[in-house]
């Protein structure tokens, strides 16, 4: 799930930097990079959270059988 957020967040950026090259330099150009931008923090911070949780996981679960 996360890639999928991240690979939305490119979709994002490709669509904001091509609607500032088309000389539209207007409101939702700039729209679209800071929703991308923030895509890409939520996608990497559930990359995180997720390997983080995922790891303790394993060390509580190692401890407890051995």
């Amino acid at each position: 799930m996360p890639y999928y957020v991240f690979f939305l967040g490119a979709l994002m950026l490709v669509t904001g930097l091509a609607e500032l090259q088309k000389d539209r330099k207007g409101f939702w150009g700039y729209m679209n990079i800071a929703i991308s931008l923030f895509i890409f923090f939520a996608s990497i911070g559930c990359t995180i959270e997720t390997t983080i949780s995922g790891l303790f996981y394993l060390f509580k679960k190692s401890t407890l059988i051995g």
